[in-house]
């Protein structure tokens, strides 16, 4: 859904399941330094997986990486925003 999204908005220079800090993430665009993760609560429901994402997270960030989480309803019912915030942390602005 987010890829469909990023070619409909026109928005280049991502890449899907890639390496940063030893992660593998849902969506990079290297040169923004910019990742971006789909969460969905089937995959996020238990203690473990939480702390471990958290770290996960942290060890991305610390990298350089700013991470935007979006979950399945931001892409379904709010996929402007998504849009939006995804050009304003790849523009810098």
């Amino acid at each position: 859904m987010l890829v469909r999204l990023l070619r409909t908005s026109g928005i280049t220079g991502w890449r899907v399941n890639r390496q940063v800090a030893g992660y593998e993430v849902d969506v990079l665009f290297r040169d923004a330094r910019v990742v971006i993760e789909i969460d969905g609560f089937a995959f996020h429901s238990d203690a473990e997986t939480f702390q471990r994402d958290r770290s996960r997270q942290n060890a991305i960030a610390l990298a350089g990486y700013q991470i935007l989480r979006f979950t399945w309803l931001d892409l379904v019912e709010y996929p402007e925003r998504v849009i939006a915030e995804i050009r304003r942390a790849i523009c810098g602005g």
